[in-house]
């Protein structure tokens, strides 16, 4: 109740020749009991690439505006990430990453996702820096993906994240 932030995203990708292309507008909200709240708009920018037979290559850039946040003018985090996926079976992938925040050191994240059936995931995830693990489930119904996540963080403790997707226009 004493803190909270909120992230609202408008998203658009397309497929051009193979490779895949995308956007995120994010609209972040930061409220903290008795000082108020602000808000900022971040954009991010992706590609993913088809390398070879169930193999995919990404690259993504969060918040490439330097947006800020409050009378501070606080910075929301820029990060830049590259990783590999890796889809050995109908519903299963693995994948790894490096990301690297501006503020943070460089950490390697690595995952992995199961659809049981076409409408039911589960998922689970490590980090290296910090030290955190990760799991969740994805619940997919016509045009619309309900997603749930945990965190975990060694001085942080648990955290939970929730979305709600809504999918038009006839592709993945």
């Amino acid at each position: 109740e004493l803190y909270r932030e909120f992230t609202g995203t408008l998203s658009f990708a397309t497929m051009f020749s193979g490779v895949g292309v995308g956007l995120n507008i994010n609209l972040n909200n930061v409220a903290i009991s008795r000082y108020g709240s602000a808000s900022a708009v971040g954009i991010d920018v992706g590609i993913l690439i088809p390398v070879v037979n169930q193999i995919h290559w990404g690259i993504s850039a969060k918040n490439i505006n330097a947006p800020t946040i409050g009378v501070s003018r606080e910075s929301l985090p820029q990060s830049f990430s590259t990783g590999v996926s890796y889809n050995p079976l109908d519903g299963l992938m693995f994948a790894v990453d490096y990301q690297k925040d501006l503020k943070f050191d460089a950490a390697i994240k690595s995952g992995v996702e199961y659809w049981i059936v076409d409408a039911v995931a589960i998922r689970a995830g490590l980090t290296d820096q910090p030290s955190t693990y990760s799991g969740g489930f994805g619940l997919r119904y016509s045009l619309v993906q309900i997603d749930y996540a945990f965190f975990s963080h060694q001085e942080l403790g648990i955290t939970h994240q929730a979305s709600v997707s809504i999918r038009w226009g006839g592709g993945e």
